[in-house]
């Protein structure tokens, strides 16, 4: 049992977190910290619009339109909305990715503006939630 304590002891002894100068913070004002500072690296981009290779994963993918395909389907598909068995898919397999796409994509109404919204705060909000 002492030797038990001893190696505790020695363990939080060795424990360099404590060396390292940044003052305590509640994990409450820790999350909401990088909260906050997860939507001010992108704010400048709220009312933006599809941008890049948006067209192509967002647009263009019938993986994405519940009106096309039904979600049992995004499985056999890749990324950019490809059968993985053809010739043109990049065998890229990414179904969460793309099904998230889909919900998002539905909740804005294919709405670029409110689309980047969502993904910003539902990002800012997980990376909040896994500081704490």
């Amino acid at each position: 049992m002492q030797s038990e304590q001893k190696l505790i002891n020695k363990a939080a002894q060795d424990d360099y977190d404590g060396h390292i100068p940044i003052p305590r913070v509640p994990i409450g004002v820790a999350s909401v910290v990088v909260f906050l500072v997860g939507v001010a690296c992108f704010v400048n981009s709220y009312d933006a619009d599809f941008a890049f290779d948006d067209s192509e994963a967002i647009m263009n993918n019938k993986d994405i339109n519940p009106d096309v395909i039904n979600i049992s389907e995004v499985f056999l598909h890749d990324f950019w909305g490809s059968r993985l068995n053809s010739s043109q898919s990049h065998k890229s397999y990414r179904p969460l990715t793309v099904i998230t796409f889909r919900y998002r994509f539905q909740m804005a109404n294919s709405n670029p503006s409110l689309l980047t919204k969502i993904s910003l705060w539902g990002k800012t909000y997980t990376c909040s939630k896994l500081n704490s």
